[in-house]
């Protein structure tokens, strides 16, 4: 039975593994994070009298194509999602906005609840950073840090960001690490932010910024105790080294500026997603070179959204499953 190795255990990686498994292929995932889901992902917050839970990657996300809503609704018959109905207050419109009829979802208890759940039955291996590959006589090896190689597969798929997935196949796959290269991401320095039970919180749920404040988003947690607040790509990009410290007192004084009735908090913690944002994508669903056996799928391919990347990885899955090359 031939081995199918996935590097990303993201939504994109997640929906090709799940799609090659239906296919009744081997397949083995690799992820640098302690658990799959990406940017879906939640944390806690210790305060003094508990935790707060802060989803400080993807805030909620949508689904607009046939197959993503039929895994929504899935997942929610599974009870691992649900609706999101906070209202968002946007300063960057002149006048109020109607509400769509568009539903937010989120996962439930927490973020990664969708991955979590996507991730049943599939073998992954949390830890696994992939430094590079290598073919030989018996198919494709993974060198991983800290570890032995990972070897003898047939196909390789890389679902990773553009600026990883052009730096690890620039030798193995020069085509597909060029249109990699073409694609941009822009980081985002998120701040998790607790209160204590006096804190005066405003009426907003959620909010956007007026256009050039640092902050491009702000929400409360899901049990009111918590703030996350992600800084804009600009103000990301010009603070992309700075010490986590500094980006705490810079972040926490931006919130303050929108909500200064929250006083001083009891919790505080910093996340850098170096890659959060597509900005730039790629001119098709996916990417595969049928001369190396190497898939590339995620968001960079399509656009930033949690939709886009599981469409991604489902259509690469579906193509490598039926054995099609290019497309």
């Amino acid at each position: 039975m031939q081995r199918i190795a996935i590097i990303g255990a993201g939504l994109a990686g997640l929906a090709c593994a799940r799609r090659l498994v239906q296919a009744g292929l081997v397949v083995e995932l690799f992820d640098k994070a302690r658990r799959a889901g990406g940017r879906m992902a939640s944390r806690r917050l210790n305060l003094a009298d508990g935790t707060t839970l802060l989803d400080h990657g993807a805030q909620y996300f949508t689904a607009r194509t046939p197959g993503f809503r039929a895994l929504c609704a899935e997942a929610l018959a599974a009870g691992v999602i649900a609706p999101w109905s906070g209202e968002v207050r946007d300063l960057r419109l002149t006048a109020p906005a109607t509400a769509g009829e568009e539903v937010r979802y989120r996962g439930e208890p927490d973020m990664n609840a969708l991955p979590r759940w996507m991730a049943r039955g599939l073998l992954i291996h949390c830890d696994a950073t992939v430094q590079g590959l290598h073919r030989g006589a018996d198919g494709w090896s993974l060198e991983i840090a800290d570890r032995s190689a990972a070897a003898g597969f047939a196909a390789v798929v890389v679902a990773l960001p553009a600026e990883q997935t052009a730096a690890l196949l620039a030798e193995v796959a020069p085509t597909l690490a060029v249109e990699a290269r073409e694609a941009c991401s822009a980081p985002c320095w998120a701040a998790l932010l607790g209160f204590g039970r006096t804190a005066r919180w405003p009426a907003w749920q959620a909010l956007r910024p007026a256009e050039g404040h640092p902050l491009a988003w702000l929400a409360r947690s899901r049990d009111g105790r918590g703030l996350i607040a992600h800084a804009t790509p600009t103000w990301s990009r010009e603070h992309l080294e700075a010490p986590a410290p500094a980006v705490e007192t810079a972040l926490l004084a931006a919130v303050h500026e929108l909500a200064p009735g929250l006083g001083a908090p009891e919790g505080v913690a910093v996340h850098r997603w170096r890659y959060a944002l597509v900005e730039r994508h790629a001119a098709s669903p996916y990417g595969f070179d049928a001369t190396s056996a190497i898939g590339v799928c995620g968001d960079w391919r399509t656009g930033p959204r949690a939709e886009f990347a599981w469409s991604s990885g489902d259509a690469l899955g579906a193509a490598m499953a039926r054995g099609i090359g290019d497309k």
